[in-house]
């Protein structure tokens, strides 16, 4: 599969994200947490998290480097920040009912708690696409319209070519 400009934020999720409570089910094999609404929306879990600090609480916390903020930083692009979580919020999702009666759910209009990115590449970052929908573009991937006015067709025509006459393209 060729690389494309853009990929979803999704490729950059440190664990799987589940939408439902069905999905959840039926990927993990388990039985899904009660709604708990006086906690956030969590809809991705960390199997083995690392205690790296006692909170206030007493309570064992683990810290993720990379997290969005839901926020542009300086430049306009979407900004990322360090996430410190107990233990026990981090090993569990919180994901609300949703579906057919599941209007008006207690709890489920707070902002949800970011899932953990993976690290960015040298060519990668982080953008704001149409509806203010973060993705990753890949800068080594040339867009349509960049590139001395050669389009993704043109491009690969000249390498079809290059291919057919056995010379390096």
């Amino acid at each position: 599969m060729q690389k494309q400009p853009f990929d979803p934020v999704a490729v950059l999720h440190l664990f799987p994200r589940f939408q439902t409570r069905e999905e959840y089910e039926e990927k993990t094999g388990k039985t899904c947490p009660p709604w708990n609404p006086s906690r956030r929306p969590k809809e991705w879990f960390d199997p083995n998290p690392i205690e790296l600090f006692i909170g206030p609480d007493g309570s064992g916390y683990t810290v993720y480097d990379r997290v969005l903020t839901g926020k542009p930083d300086a430049a306009g692009a979407p900004a990322l920040t360090r996430l410190a979580i107990s233990v026990a919020e981090a090993s569990t999702v919180n994901i609300p009912p949703k579906g057919t009666g599941a209007t008006n759910v207690p709890g489920a209009d707070q902002p949800e708690v970011y899932a953990p990115l993976k690290a960015l590449s040298g060519t990668q970052v982080l953008v704001y696409r149409f509806g203010a929908t973060v993705a990753v573009r890949n800068l080594d991937v040339v867009l349509d319209g960049e590139g001395g006015g050669f389009q993704q067709a043109d491009r690969d025509l000249l390498k079809a070519i290059a291919a057919k006459l056995n010379v390096a393209g």
